[in-house]
């Protein structure tokens, strides 16, 4: 029923946008409405090139947006490479949402949601006449990246690159959230847990989570990410079921997913899975790291090309 609703939702977008089929500038916010809110996103499109000539669409991290650093960085560095690129900011549950999302604003949002929003920008690339599509995410957006090429498998999607993905587990989970909040995340999931049993999923709670310190969350969204939603923190249950080529760079000096190449070793095997680390790299890839970033991401998608 989910699935049948989704797919309503999507044709509904596709229908509204086929009367906006324009000619894009080479750079160029982008909007579309999905679900009752306006999304955007910034489209680079390389010189010479069209949306047919594919698109790697960008999801970033968690309460970050299109324009931060690494986002921008990556697009100014795929455009130069000839790569056309879509970066989303994904709404959280904000209409027309812009900027990075404030702790003061209620957290009413479910991992689940960025994958919805990336097929329905998917779903808009196509009424654009896009070719095949790279997906990259960041972060707990990598996380997302994979979550849709597994579950809602496109032949569209021709690729998959993700940068530092969450890989803490549920075990490092907790012990992260007690580190950070001097709180036992069991002890606030088990609120969580009794006011959903009551039928309160949305009632909001004044409790730590994510990023933010005693902020307003409900209860779905709080157990969607600290158990609920385990691809959150351990994205192992869809590594092996990828159909399309993948690639993991990790950062030797990620502070915040410190055992990333360790965690993911398991699955490379050079055919499909490949790893990179960049050495001295933090969790951002900052300055001359992000240089390497792109320079490997797209030597790896130009391989990619020339074995087709």
């Amino acid at each position: 029923m989910r699935a049948k609703m989704f797919f309503h939702r999507v044709l509904r977008v596709v229908i509204v946008l086929a009367g906006f089929m324009t000619t894009v500038a080479s750079a160029e916010e982008v909007q579309i409405r999905y679900a009752g809110k306006t999304l955007n996103a910034n489209l680079e499109v390389a010189d010479g090139k069209t949306l047919g000539d594919g698109v790697i669409v960008i999801v970033h991290a968690l309460m970050q947006h299109y324009d931060t650093e690494i986002i921008r960085g990556l697009q100014d560095r795929f455009k130069d490479a000839g790569r056309n690129s879509l970066a989303m900011t994904l709404s959280m549950g904000i209409d027309d949402r812009r900027g990075s999302f404030e702790c003061t604003t209620p957290l009413r949002f479910l991992f689940q949601d960025a994958v919805d929003e990336g097929l329905a920008w998917l779903a808009w690339l196509k009424t654009q006449g896009g070719g095949p599509v790279v997906m990259l995410g960041h972060s707990s957006g990598a996380n997302q990246a994979l979550k849709l090429t597994v579950e809602h498998y496109d032949p569209q999607i021709s690729a998959l690159v993700l940068l530092s993905p969450m890989t803490m587990g549920i075990e490092r989970q907790r012990d992260a959230y007690k580190m950070r909040y001097r709180e036992d995340l069991d002890k606030v999931t088990a609120q969580a847990k009794a006011l959903i049993a009551q039928g309160k999923a949305d009632q909001l709670m004044r409790v730590d989570a994510l990023t933010c310190p005693q902020a307003e969350v409900t209860p779905a969204t709080l157990l969607d990410f600290y158990g609920g939603e385990p691809l959150y923190a351990d994205p192992t249950t869809h590594l092996s079921r990828v159909a399309v080529p993948m690639f993991i760079i990790a950062g030797s000096a990620d502070e915040r997913q410190p055992n990333v190449a360790a965690f993911l070793e398991r699955y490379v095997d050079n055919r499909m899975v490949f790893l990179y680390t960049v050495e001295s790299a933090g969790h951002f890839f900052r300055d001359l790291n992000l240089d390497e970033v792109a320079e490997e991401a797209i030597a790896f998608l130009d391989r990619l090309d020339e074995s087709q």
